[in-house]
């Protein structure tokens, strides 16, 4: 009998779009999102670059449009897209696990009234791994160089994924288009663990163009929602 190894391989080999996840900022008209002060626009490029960013000083943010009229500081603000804004306490808990290639950048926000917040952090991921399923995924790509701009539908290669240990994929950044940063599910269970505010998290395999990320790991919701 003939047998196809390709296809049994297939067949048995672990599903990683289940693993993964993305993280999400909680809807809310009190929570603001942060923008680069001016005094410190020339760092916005080296956020979306796959490499350590170099500082002699916290990096200084304000608020962004539109502002709250009553602005509540959570764990978990959006910024540059690949680079959420941690608290301290968030930012422990990825810290204990020593994970590869991820930096926290320290930051100081101006609040309406130009006063500085302390205690928060952007999050840097340099590790990317090449790792889209091509003729699952559904993207847009440069008329330039011919490379991934955005993706509609991103679909994990999982024969490559199965080669790369754990550990050296905890949290990374997708090669193809480094804007996407994906969590695995063992860091999201640490990260939803002590209940953090304002964040929540979207399995990659609910991940659909016209509704994204709305698959909300339900274990940890009601936590969330309390």
């Amino acid at each position: 009998m003939y047998h196809d190894n390709n296809y049994m391989k297939n067949k048995y080999m672990k599903d990683y779009n289940d693993d993964y996840f993305f993280l999400g900022l909680v809807e809310s008209p009190n929570y603001p999102m942060l923008d680069l002060h001016d005094d410190f626009e020339d760092y916005a490029m080296d956020f979306l670059m796959a490499e350590p960013i170099e500082y002699t000083e916290p990096i200084q943010l304000i608020f962004g449009d539109p502002i709250p009229r009553k602005p509540i500081m959570v764990d978990y603000h959006d910024f540059v897209t690949p680079s959420p804004i941690f608290s301290e306490k968030l930012k422990n808990v990825i810290e204990g696990m020593g994970i590869k290639d991820i930096q926290f950048v320290p930051v100081l926000i101006h609040d309406k009234s130009d006063d500085l917040i302390y205690g928060y952090y952007a999050i840097k991921v340099y590790n990317e791994i090449n790792c889209v399923d091509l003729n699952k995924s559904k993207y847009d790509l440069s008329s330039y160089n011919g490379k991934i701009t955005s993706l509609s539908k991103l679909v994990l290669d999982n024969e490559k994924l199965d080669k790369i240990p754990l550990e050296n994929r905890l949290i990374f950044a997708v090669e193809e288009c480094g804007i996407y940063v994906l969590y695995h599910i063992s860091v999201v269970e640490k990260m939803l663990d002590i209940v953090p505010e304002g964040m929540t998290v979207y399995r990659l395999s609910g991940w659909d163009s016209s509704s994204p990320f709305y698959e909300v790991y339900g274990k940890y919701l009601k936590g969330l929602m309390k």
